[in-house]
């Protein structure tokens, strides 16, 4: 009796939590040496995946060569890698020289800058700024993106999907925090209202609207936006 009152109210034992720390530090060192192996090391860049041809005979691994370049460079910074890094400058470098209109590569380069800047003084600076303003104006009028950025969004820009959406939104997020440029509060708002006016009952959101394509894809029936600002 006296060892049960003792004891009353005591949870049981949980067994121990594995520690996954080194096999992590493994996985992730061995990420980046994967990546290294596929730089170029003569222009700094990084090829997109092959993913065949269009309806004009052009590959997909010639159209769009910025955002796997912009996400390796951004990918390495995050692991660790100093944007001072020889190869590292030759990625940013070849980023800088190389324009692009589309809503994922400007979203993932935009990331790139701001991740550099932290520790050059901000010497992307420009660049991230450039990428920012782009991003902001081709999401103004709605906030929302699709496939392109070309300018200022109007009331005919009625194309868009959520998987674009995100990652323009991430873009200017990188932007706002790294502070280089202001983000309107009327930027910030059409963002908002759109992703609430989109969100499904079951809490999540569809590829397109809250009725299109995407019914399968991510918890709830639809895709999780990772950043919508309050």
């Amino acid at each position: 009796v006296l060892l049960g009152a003792d004891t009353a109210g005591i949870p049981p034992r949980q067994a121990p939590v594995p520690d996954f720390s080194a096999k992590v530090e493994r996985s992730i060192q061995d990420a980046i040496e994967f990546l290294w192996s596929r730089q170029d090391p003569k222009t700094g860049a990084w090829a997109a995946n092959d993913m065949g041809t269009d309806g004009r005979g052009a590959r997909s691994s010639d159209r769009y060569p910025r955002g796997p370049t912009a996400l390796a460079t951004y990918a390495l910074i995050e692991a660790g890698i100093s944007p001072q890094d020889a190869r590292l400058v030759k990625a940013l470098q070849w980023l800088s020289a190389n324009e692009t209109t589309k809503v994922y590569s400007l979203g993932l380069r935009a990331n790139a800058w701001e991740a550099a800047n932290r520790t050059t003084k901000k010497k992307y600076r420009a660049q991230l700024v450039a990428d920012a303003r782009a991003l902001v104006q081709a999401g103004s009028y709605y906030g929302r993106y699709d496939y392109d950025a070309k300018g200022q969004q109007t009331a005919a820009d009625k194309g868009y999907c959520h998987s674009n959406s995100q990652f323009g939104l991430l873009g200017v997020w990188a932007a706002a925090r790294d502070g280089s440029i202001e983000i309107s509060t009327r930027y910030w708002a059409k963002v908002r209202d759109h992703w609430l006016s989109q969100q499904s009952e079951a809490g999540g959101w569809k590829y397109l609207g809250l009725t299109g394509r995407g019914g399968g894809r991510g918890p709830a029936g639809g895709w999780r936006a990772s950043a919508v600002p309050g």
